[in-house]
Order: C-alpha cells, then structure tokens, then sequence
C-alpha cells in the first residue's frame, strides 16, 4: 500500500499502539495484561462519526485476538482516537481503512523488531516477535501483499520512489524535479560510500543554468538541514 501523504508519515504510532493494548475492564486485566506483545492487526472498524461525550476523532474498531491470549471485551471493541486517522476514516471505505493502519502499524513493528535484532536482542525477548507474526499472518489470510524490510526502510525514506518526497528524522522535505535528480544522485553515490559532493558536479548533474546550489534550493527547508555544506562548495546528505 502506498503511503505518501505528509501526516501519514510524520504520524507518531506509539499513542495508538497505546490504545490499542488497552485493558479496561477489571476481569480482562486477569487475562491479559497491556503489553505490546499482544499487538494485533485491526479487523473491524465503525462507520459513523465520533460519538457525543467522546474526545474529537474517536472511531471503533475490532481486532484480531492474539495466539497467546484468550478472547477479552477490548478485541471486540476499542476506541482509537487519532484525528490524523480520522480524517481518513471518512476518506476511505472501511476495508482500505483497515489496511491504511493495518500497514502503518507493521511497517512501525518491523522497524523496532529489525532495530532489537541489530542489538542482538533473541527472538524470544523482542516485545515485537509476537505482533511482527500476527500481522504477518493477517495480510497473508487477507491475501495482501507483504512489504519486505528493504521496502519498508525505503518506502519510509523515499516515499513516491522518485525523490520528490523524503521523509527523514521526523521530517518531510519535499523537492522540485531537479532537486529530486539531485537528491537521488546522492543518495545512491552515498549508498556506494561517497559522502561529499563539490557543487558543481550536481550542477552539472542535472544541466542546470545555476552557479550555486542554494540558487537551486532556494527557499527548500532541506537545504542546511537534509542537504548540509561541509567545506567551501562541498554538500552531503545527512544520513
């Protein structure tokens, strides 16, 4: 599923993972405790606004009931509020919906899983192990195709796959065509280890008529912030 749009990607997904883990009702807390190991795919979602006395951007959703629980009322019914989301839970028709956070939700779980593995955390202690397989097995019973890791750490970094949009450190710089050219020359240079760039290579680069490359940038936040001088008329990325 593509995911492009600014507030999807600067959506922080640790408040609605909160939720989700929720146990609100006392003989449920005997059953289960809220611990992101009990992460699971969203499978029901309401469909009308938020009701009255609930805080704005408040919609219902089902889930699925983890493999290493029993059933509890919260898997029926949960309230998630999130007024990103909920714009466009009225965007889309439910099942879309449901893959949109579904997706969000994976791709957020496998990044930390694949961070714990990185620190040499076992299988058996990363709190990610068990929600990284329920979602796995959800898209697979759903027939959706699963986004490998690779396309996940790009999909995030270069959302459009063209450069034009990056989302990087929190932030989301987007970029003209000659500043994507640009943008992407770098990165696959720095991807073969080359860090800095002389200005007038990526001039040349994409044929412009500028002499600096601020003249190119002019008025993009990116510049000083994703793109960074390092010398006199030498760039890199911050990577």
């Amino acid at each position: 599923m593509e995911i492009t749009q600014p507030d999807l990607l600067l959506l922080d997904c640790h408040p609605i993972i909160e939720q989700l883990i929720k146990v609100n009702i006392p003989q449920d807390r005997a059953i289960r405790e809220e611990d992101i190991k009990y992460l699971t795919p969203i499978n029901k979602v309401s469909d009308g606004p938020t009701m009255p006395g609930e805080p704005a951007g408040t919609f219902l959703v089902g889930k699925e009931t983890p493999s290493n629980s029993e059933l509890i009322f919260q898997d029926i019914l949960s309230h998630l509020t999130s007024e990103v989301l909920y714009d466009y839970y009225f965007k889309l028709e439910p099942k879309e919906f449901i893959q949109l956070i579904n997706t969000l939700l994976f791709r957020h779980i496998r990044k930390n899983f694949l961070e714990a593995n990185k620190r040499n955390v076992k299988d058996s202690d990363n709190i990610w192990f068990n929600p990284s397989t329920e979602f796995i097995n959800w898209f697979q019973k759903n027939n959706i195709e699963i986004e490998s890791d690779v396309d996940i750490i790009d999909k995030e970094f270069n959302p459009r796959g063209d450069y034009t949009l990056i989302y990087h450190k929190n932030q989301v710089y987007e970029f003209t065509g000659m500043q994507a050219n640009i943008i992407k020359f770098m990165y696959e240079k720095h991807q073969e280890g080359k860090v800095d760039f002389f200005q007038g290579d990526l001039i040349e680069e994409v044929n412009s008529e500028q002499s600096y490359l601020h003249q190119i940038f002019k008025g993009n936040p990116a510049l000083n912030s994703f793109i960074i001088k390092t010398q006199n008329n030498f760039y890199k990325l911050d990577l």
